[in-house]
């Protein structure tokens, strides 16, 4: 993983699935956000969600042109689809 790399972008360099559905990270043991810089030696475990939670703020959180560009693909689609979070 490249130099800043956060949680969200380990997910993602994982799978595309993994990296859709993340919640929260598990960094060595402790519950951290998927925002979270990594460092040399961590060890990291991916907590999923039931539904994908892509969110546009994710865009600034991931570093990994991976990361990224599966982010904009999956927004791209919920724009395209007019699919929304909101229960009617």
């Amino acid at each position: 993983m490249p130099e800043g790399s956060s949680a969200l972008d380990f997910a993602f360099a994982i799978h595309e699935q993994l990296g859709l559905y993340a919640w929260r990270a598990r960094i060595n043991g402790q519950t951290r956000q998927l925002k979270t810089r990594l460092l040399d030696g961590d060890q990291i475990q991916i907590e999923r969600s039931d539904s994908p939670g892509v969110l546009p703020k994710w865009l600034d959180w991931a570093v990994t042109p991976r990361a990224r560009n599966q982010i904009r693909r999956y927004l791209r689609s919920r724009v395209k689809d007019g699919s929304t979070d909101s229960a009617e």
